[in-house]
């Protein structure tokens, strides 16, 4: 009887464990077009209340997103209606890549800091109320070879300070990669090669 108490114990850890680590995912990134990639808010809280950088300017840190280094200017314009739920008005709209280390240089970096032309608004994240609100959308086509796969997760800061607040969630790669030509062209040669050998057993 005690075993199986243990036995249940267990189990409604393992499940509040899991749980709690898809709640922290706030943003689910679609890589299947990397021209349009795009982040999409869900409804899952934010891990932890955060304060800092509360200036929407300051923006947010996606953490180790590439693959390898990358050189991406500032002030990149972002599509889509992105914002901080708490804010509907604070337009994420501008990012760029870089490292989120001690020494910030901005515009080489597999970190994203994305953020908004917009000043004096607020970007404030409670854990009692989703992180963001709508889809941003990123062109990517020109590091394509460098996008996460899928399955792939990462940490949200807010601000671009290292490690001046927790994590506010995670972002997740979801979505289907769209084969190369040269796949296309497999798949056509196979579907060519069964409809001879069909032909001749009919034959």
């Amino acid at each position: 009887m005690l075993m199986d108490s243990r036995l249940a114990f267990t189990s409604l850890a393992l499940c509040g464990a899991a749980a709690a680590a898809h709640a922290a995912v706030l943003l689910e990134i679609d890589i299947s077009n990397p021209a349009a990639v795009t982040f999409t808010a869900n409804n899952n809280l934010a891990a932890a209340d955060s304060i800092y950088d509360a200036d929407i300017s300051g923006g947010i840190t996606i953490e180790n997103f590439f693959t390898s280094s990358v050189t991406i200017a500032e002030d990149t314009p972002v599509g889509g209606n992105m914002t901080p739920f708490l804010n509907a008005n604070a337009l994420y709209d501008l990012f760029g890549s870089y490292e989120y280390a001690e020494d910030v240089e901005f515009g080489v970096g597999n970190d994203l800091s994305v953020y908004s032309s917009a000043t004096g608004e607020s970007q404030i994240f409670s854990d009692e109320s989703p992180a963001f609100s709508g889809v941003a959308v990123f062109d990517f086509s020109a590091f394509a070879e460098l996008l996460p796969a899928i399955g792939t997760t990462g940490n949200i800061f807010p601000g671009y300070t290292f490690d001046a607040e927790p994590a506010v969630g995670q972002w997740t790669v979801v979505g289907t990669v769209i084969p190369e030509p040269s796949t296309y062209a497999l798949g056509a040669g196979l579907l060519a090669l069964g409809a001879v050998a069909l032909r001749r057993r009919k034959a």
